[in-house]
């Protein structure tokens, strides 16, 4: 056998052959990353409006607001016409008439010796208002009497008593309005030199008031003991149902220091008492002294005044302790 002959010239290509049949899918590779946002597209025909939603919950309400300004005040309208009379309305009740004793006070006293407490009947009682006798009358067999007069300050003068030739009592009032005052008045002779009386009167309550002479030798006259040994010095009547008198006579002075009290022996105040106290003797006009303002008051007991002696028969009068 021969040696191989150079290989040829290749040939010209051939046609391309028929496709063949597809092939298996290979399996799926793994997801890629995502590609860039593409660009905005243009925008859509409207859709058609959908079905209304159902109402929702109603809201809270909200919180007030401010008031607003007020508005400018409009003008004036026009006068409106005259209206009709009314009605007569019905007739008023008539005023009641003032109380005459609104206007009007009452005086009740009564006249008693101051000796012995009796009653004095035949004397003369004068009201007097600026030195003038305005009223006037004459006690009864009881010593009483009553005046109605305006409410004012008043003198109420007494005279006429029978024993008692020139007797001219004279003691201020005060009379209020629709209030009754009530009064004792104890008249009796003058004093003679070297003497004294006090004379103790008083209102309703206390029922029983008590006076207490405490003398310049120490004696001490009272209802438990109504005259000093030495006679100096005596009580005339222990009153015991209101008003009085009671009356201590000194009859004859000592020199030294005299002390006299009252004393409330039943219940009720001393304060509330109106007690009055009238001293003779000291001057030529009587000394009166009145619970409401004169001397001390204390547990039940009035220190009136105290009345100093001198050697030479000199009476004085001095604040109480």
């Amino acid at each position: 056998m021969g040696a191989h002959g150079s290989p040829g010239n290749p040939g010209p290509q051939g046609s391309p052959g028929k496709d063949g049949s597809a092939g298996q899918p290979g399996p799926r590779g793994q997801r890629g990353f995502p590609g860039e946002r593409g660009a905005v597209g243009p925008r859509g025909f409207p859709g058609v409006k959908g079905d209304d939603g159902r109402q929702g919950t109603p809201g809270l309400p909200g919180s007030s607001g401010a008031p607003g300004k007020n508005g400018v005040d409009g003008r004036p309208g026009f006068p409106g016409a005259a209206g009709s009379d009314g009605a007569r309305g019905a007739p008023g009740k008539d005023g009641e008439t003032p109380r005459l004793d609104e206007f009007y006070g009452v005086l009740k006293g009564v006249v008693r010796k101051a000796s012995d407490a009796s009653y004095v009947g035949g004397a003369t009682v004068d009201i007097l208002a600026d030195k003038q006798v305005i009223r006037s009358m004459v006690t009864p067999a009881s010593g009483k009497f009553q005046f109605r007069i305006a409410g004012g300050e008043y003198v109420v003068r007494i005279r006429n008593v029978a024993g008692m030739v020139g007797l001219d009592y004279t003691e201020p009032v005060e009379i209020l309005n629709s209030r009754t005052t009530q009064r004792t008045y104890a008249v009796a002779r003058p004093v003679g030199p070297g003497k004294l009386r006090m004379v103790l009167t008083w209102g309703e309550n206390p029922r029983d008031l008590d006076s207490h002479l405490l003398t310049s030798t120490g004696c001490q006259v009272s209802f438990r003991r109504k005259q000093c040994p030495d006679g100096s010095a005596s009580l005339d009547t222990d009153v015991t149902d209101g008003f009085g008198p009671e009356t201590i006579n000194v009859h004859s002075l000592r020199p030294g220091l005299y002390k006299y009290r009252v004393h409330a022996y039943s219940s009720g105040a001393m304060e509330d008492s109106e007690a009055e106290v009238t001293l003779y003797g000291v001057e030529k006009q009587a000394v009166q002294f009145h619970v409401s303002r004169d001397g001390k008051v204390e547990n039940g007991w009035w220190s009136v005044v105290n009345i100093r002696v001198d050697d030479n028969g000199k009476v004085t009068l001095e604040d109480v302790d």
